[in-house]
């Protein structure tokens, strides 16, 4: 189910003709997922193009997903059809992430500055 609420926001994201990060990161967390980054990725006639991976949770599970955009719209690839390289890589950015977000002497400097900025 969070796999096409993704794709059903992205594509209403997409009438407003935001950037690709930007429109991604927005239907990542409207289906309750995560923007894990945007990158710059070859296509096979040699153009260079933005891919994004997300990671939704289906069924408790969590899985990738990357985005690219095509003149016809966006191109969806499964976890098992992104490069291994490339899925390593996203894999230990949430490891990280995860990681951050969990300790204290990070976070807690954060939280107290977006309380002093409202």
């Amino acid at each position: 189910m969070a796999r096409l609420e993704f794709e059903m926001a992205l594509e209403i994201a997409e009438a407003g003709k935001l950037d690709l990060a930007e429109a991604v990161g927005d239907a990542a967390r409207a289906a309750g997922g995560d923007l894990v980054f945007v990158l710059p990725a070859p296509r096979a006639d040699g153009a260079i193009v933005e891919c994004a991976v997300v990671r939704l949770v289906e069924d408790d599970e969590p899985q990738l997903v990357s985005v690219t955009a095509t003149d016809e719209g966006f191109a969806f690839s499964d976890e098992e059809a992104i490069d291994p390289q490339l899925r390593g890589l996203a894999k230990s950015s949430i490891d990280v992430f995860e990681r951050l977000r969990s300790d204290q002497r990070v976070v807690a400097p954060l939280q107290a500055e977006e309380r002093a900025a409202a």
